[in-house]
């Protein structure tokens, strides 16, 4: 016979505390965990706000770009504008510039053909805008500046036409200054008063102006667009030798740009003493004039 189990109702009342501590152990997990909950809760707040505060801050920054380059890009545009008006005057000025160049090389060609015609032989360098005279018909003895009586009747014949050519102001408009320009051959001249060839190419330069002066005095009344003088001189010495002369083919075999075409010094080689005649020379040179470029100065 089974005898009844009175342990869960005796006096000491442990299956009660058994049960209490079960509740109450609920009830803290319960509390723990609502706890936890909270505190979950809590961060995701603060990592939203702090998402969201972050993302204020990068939008403001993204604004405040858009607006620096917004700005940047009105000023590419104004800078743009800018650009394209000053393209268009320097297209306008270097077509004036062309324009005037065009101009001078007409007048420097009605002037080599009108010289052909009275027999000067000359040649025209329109690159340099030079007129070379032949050395055959005006050289200068060694160490001399004076022009030889047989070579005066061709500087009147160029005075003649350098008159004639530029008697019109129009003309002369395009032109800032013509340079008799006075050479000599590579032997030097023991003259330290007039300082060797430099000085012996000026004078020879200021003989043959006025030699010219002596047939067209009007040449020297002649201006430019500035009311100077049209006409001067100057000496380069040994410094530009003719170009198909001995040292002038040396040159053409070194230099880059400018040369002188082969075809346009036939014949071969000349030799020292026809090299040097060749030197000993006037080149008449026209330099443009250019009104815009005058006006920024």
């Amino acid at each position: 016979m089974l005898k009844p189990d009175y342990r869960g109702a005796d006096d000491s009342g442990h299956a009660d505390s058994a049960d209490y501590s079960d509740g109450k152990n609920f009830w803290m997990s319960y509390t723990d965990i609502m706890t936890a909950l909270l505190f979950i809760f809590i961060i995701i707040i603060c990592s939203v706000m702090l998402l969201s505060m972050s993302s204020y801050r990068d939008k403001k920054e993204l604004l405040e770009e858009n607006s620096r380059l917004r700005a940047r890009n009105e000023e590419l545009y104004l800078e743009k504008r800018s650009l394209e008006a000053r393209n268009h005057d320097l297209s306008q000025e270097l077509s004036r510039y062309s324009e005037a160049d065009n101009r001078l090389r007409s007048v420097m060609r009605r002037i080599y053909e009108r010289l052909l015609a009275e027999g000067v032989m000359v040649t025209l360098d329109e690159a340099n805008k030079t007129i070379h005279i032949d050395s055959n018909l005006m050289q200068f003895e060694s160490a001399k500046y004076d022009i030889p009586e047989r070579y005066r009747d061709t500087v009147r014949r160029i005075s003649t036409v350098l008159t004639e050519e530029l008697r019109s102001a129009r003309v002369r408009g395009d032109i800032d200054t013509v340079f008799i320009e006075g050479h000599t051959d590579k032997n030097f001249y023991d003259n330290r008063a007039l300082h060797g060839n430099w000085g012996l190419s000026a004078l020879r330069a200021i003989s043959f102006w006025e030699e010219l002066l002596s047939s067209g005095r009007d040449l020297d009344s002649y201006t430019n667009s500035e009311g100077k003088r049209l006409f001067s001189v100057s000496g380069y010495a040994e410094s530009r030798p003719a170009p198909c002369s001995v040292e002038g083919r040396k040159y053409r075999e070194t230099a880059e740009s400018g040369a002188v075409p082969e075809s346009s010094c036939p014949g071969p080689l000349p030799s020292d003493t026809e090299s040097d005649n060749m030197n000993r020379r006037i080149d008449i040179r026209f330099t443009p004039y250019h009104r815009e470029l005058r006006a920024r100065k």
